[in-house]
């Protein structure tokens, strides 16, 4: 199963894994990390724990688990399915979905709702723009508040 899921990665494809709240080993490594960002893949996403961390880190591939452990899957977990709809991190993933991540966390957007999604993060990020220059002019916090609502 695991090797289907991988002959099936496209360039832009981002894993989101599910472990079934198995908290024991790690169910992703820097190897996998090599062939799913060889095949395209833009990064990983679990809902369990990974391993083998410097490696990944040292290969720039973003990796956001729920924490990290020395062991491995093997006789531990197995591949069930993929390419349908599952929860993680308490969200029900849809395949297409858009997932987003960086240092932060991680957004999943729901494939129907990106127009939406990106018009409203543009909006904002215009008004956050706009009161970050008026604060750099060195006006009140308060008085730019009241005038943006946004601080």
């Amino acid at each position: 199963m695991l090797f289907d899921a991988f002959d099936q990665i496209t360039a832009g494809t981002v894993l989101v894994i599910s472990s079934s709240g198995e908290y024991i080993s790690g169910v992703w490594g820097e190897l996998v990390s090599i062939a799913a960002r060889t095949r395209g893949a833009t990064g990983t996403v679990i809902d369990g724990l990974t391993r083998d961390v410097s490696g990944i880190s040292a290969m720039e591939f973003p990796v956001f688990a729920r924490g990290f452990t020395p062991l491995d899957s093997e006789g531990r977990c197995e591949a069930i399915e993929w390419g349908t709809p599952i929860r993680c991190g308490g969200v029900i993933v849809q395949p297409g979905d858009v997932v987003f991540g960086d240092v932060m966390g991680v957004v999943l957007i729901p494939a129907e709702r990106l127009a939406e999604v990106v018009a409203f993060a543009e909006e904002k990020m215009a008004g956050e723009g706009e009161v970050r220059a008026h604060l750099e002019r060195g006006e009140k916090v308060q008085d730019v508040f009241t005038r943006f609502q946004i601080l």
